[in-house]
């Protein structure tokens, strides 16, 4: 379980910002992303659902199935 915590999402090279408010990996995350300028190809399946909320710009995320 993480309390408070701030690091890459998707490892070190990643331009997005994960602070995790509350992380219950088992069960839960809740957590602010900043996606910063740029980006990478990073091909990879989601074992989860996820609910979202854009508070402003844009995201673009390609289904490859």
């Amino acid at each position: 379980m993480r309390l408070l915590g701030k690091s890459k999402d998707g490892g070190p090279e990643s331009p997005v910002d994960a602070y995790f408010l509350w992380e219950f990996k088992s069960l839960f995350s809740i957590a602010l992303l900043k996606f910063n300028k740029g980006g990478r190809e990073n091909y990879h399946t989601h074992a989860f659902g996820a609910l979202t909320w854009f508070l402003f710009g844009e995201l673009v995320e390609e289904d490859f199935n």
